[in-house]
């Protein structure tokens, strides 16, 4: 199994079409190939955790860097394990830009501060998940 966070910035702003096209996107190829993970929004900035199978996630990762809609990377996490992060099924795409429950891009999804501690960055992301 194979997790990764990372952050990047939309290459032009999102609507809200353009954010349900990538979650149904997502959904579509993402659950047949076992994958699983968050993705975050916020006035064009993504979080995402992703996770998978080994091989798939080789690939899956080298479409997502060449996906036209977001650029400037900075993996914040690429470890190997036995298990999953997530206890979730699918991809689940949250936007904090739009969303009505209130929830926020914590302060704490800080580009520099996950940088320099992996496993701070990864317990927040999970807490936020939980939490929402």
């Amino acid at each position: 199994m194979r997790t990764i966070i990372y952050f990047s910035h939309a290459t032009r702003p999102l609507s809200s079409a353009d954010l349900i096209d990538l979650e149904r996107e997502c959904a579509t190829n993402d659950g047949p190939l076992r994958l699983t993970g968050v993705l975050l929004h916020c006035d064009g900035r993504f979080l995402q955790l992703i996770e998978g199978p080994k091989g798939v996630m080789r690939d899956m990762w080298a479409r997502i860097q060449a996906d036209p809609r977001h650029e400037r990377f900075q993996v914040v996490l690429d470890r190997h394990g036995r298990q999953r992060c997530l206890a979730m099924s699918g991809m689940r795409l949250i936007d904090l830009s739009r969303d009505v429950s209130g929830a926020t891009f914590p302060a704490a999804f800080n580009e520099a501060a996950f940088a320099s501690d992996a496993r701070r960055a990864l317990d927040a992301l999970l807490a936020f998940c939980r939490a929402h």
